[in-house]
């Protein structure tokens, strides 16, 4: 394939995987495989030292503006995901002034229920995007210093940006639409979530005596893992909600409780997720 077309479709990859994102780690990753030292748009550049100067001068001046339009597309995406956490700070204000002043009025028990509901729900999705922010400073204070997780790490890190991806997903779902069974599988996995966590910091330890990690590195990977793992927490709450609107009851931690000490399917549910989200052999991460 020619430079012309390697350029070309590398454009439109850029296209689909700027598409796909989701979240903020997602981004800062999708910046690294493009403008990084290996990145795609920087190995082009270096193909060009075997050129004739002419092609050298024409593409090397097409391949800097595929890199400048990467850079700012990346750049205004990160920049979308701050807003957006502006946004729900505000909603979070706007709504609970609101469900404050409507509870001051007299409302049916059902009306009642719904409203210090969404007024608890309404705090955990504000908290979920400030993590969200938090996980995006953590990746660009990652580039702006020059540090990198080894690959042991990245592959455990990838296992639970999955696993926070999936929840997030199932939390907002029984959220939507009242589904309970989708609530009701948001719990086990948050307890997966909870011991990944776990794992890894004691991987991350194993890591620092053999020389694998430096310390500055490490807390940066500290504060990814407590931000992920507590954004699992709040979508615990926020499915703990629906299932207590359902059932009319407003006490989140004995609904909880109850799940953990339920009949053997929470249990079931558990084991299924800690084999669908297990970590890669130390010796293999």
């Amino acid at each position: 394939m020619g430079i012309k077309e390697s350029i070309s479709e590398l454009r439109q990859k850029f296209d689909a995987d700027l598409s796909e994102v989701r979240d903020s780690e997602s981004i800062e990753k999708l910046r690294v495989s493009y403008l990084g030292k290996k990145g795609s748009v920087t190995e082009l550049l270096k193909g060009l030292k075997d050129l004739s100067g002419a092609e050298k001068k024409e593409f090397g001046q097409t391949i800097n503006t595929l890199k400048r339009e990467v850079d700012e597309r990346i750049t205004a995406h990160v920049e979308r995901i701050r807003q957006e956490e502006k946004r729900c700070d505000h909603y979070e204000d706007v709504l609970g002034t609101y469900l404050v002043k409507l509870s001051t009025q007299q409302m049916g028990a059902a009306e009642s229920e719904e409203a210090t509901e969404l007024l608890k729900t309404i705090g955990d999705f504000e908290r979920i995007s400030d993590h969200a922010v938090n996980v995006l400073e953590s990746a660009e204070e990652l580039r702006a210093k020059g540090l990198t997780f080894s690959r042991a790490a990245q592959s455990e890190l990838d296992v639970l940006s999955r696993a926070v991806r999936d929840i997030l997903q199932l939390a907002l779902r029984a959220f939507r639409e009242k589904d309970t069974t989708a609530a009701g599988q948001v719990e086990p996995l948050e307890q997966v979530i909870d011991a990944l966590k776990e794992q890894m910091r004691t991987r991350h330890i194993l890591r620092m005596r053999q020389g694998q990690c430096s310390i500055e590195t490490g807390f940066v990977w500290c504060d990814l893992l407590t931000d992920l793992e507590r954004t699992s927490d709040h979508c615990s709450n926020i499915a703990g909600c629906v299932i207590d609107a359902a059932q009319h009851n407003l006490n989140l931690h004995e609904t909880l409780h109850n799940m953990h000490h339920s009949d053997g399917e929470y249990r079931r549910q558990f084991d299924a997720c800690a084999e669908i989200y297990r970590l890669p052999p130390p010796e293999q991460a």
